[in-house]
């Protein structure tokens, strides 16, 4: 339906803005959290000059006290991204608990963004050969 296509890509360009604009005065390796009541999330910034960015997951907090937010990218994403070896990668993964009815569709579990940049710049990952993994447990408010 492209009215729910439309709804939802304005959703996801708003969660981009969050993502950016709170990840920004990160440190590598740090985190940020919000334990709003209607919008909790957790946001990781990770910077690493060699592969070690590849794969990352989110520290446990106090919606999901075990953790388990994580991504793993694929063998060969680095030059199929067009990533160069002169500069730092970083990867903003972001976690949204409390997600609006989407025209309708409520999601079953937390959004879950990524956002990859070098350079400061952002570094599309559409149409990948291979699937970057996310993995995304189920929260108690999304088993009922």
């Amino acid at each position: 339906d492209a009215d729910l296509s439309s709804v939802v890509g304005k959703f996801e360009q708003g969660l981009v803005s969050v993502l950016r604009e709170t990840a920004a005065g990160l440190l590598d390796g740090a985190a940020a959290a919000s334990a709003s009541p209607s919008a909790a999330t957790s946001i990781t910034r990770s910077t690493f000059a060699g592969r070690a960015w590849a794969a990352a997951s989110l520290p446990p907090d106090a919606v999901l006290p075990e953790g388990g937010v994580g991504y793993e990218m694929p063998p060969g994403f680095e030059s199929e991204a067009g990533l160069g070896f002169l500069h730092p990668v970083d990867v903003f993964l972001g976690v949204f608990y409390s997600v609006p009815d989407l025209d309708g569709v409520t999601p079953i579990g937390p959004l879950v963004t990524l956002l990859v940049a070098q350079n400061g710049l952002h570094v599309p990952v559409a149409f990948l050969t291979k699937a970057i993994n996310i993995s995304i447990p189920f929260t108690a408010p999304h088993r009922a």
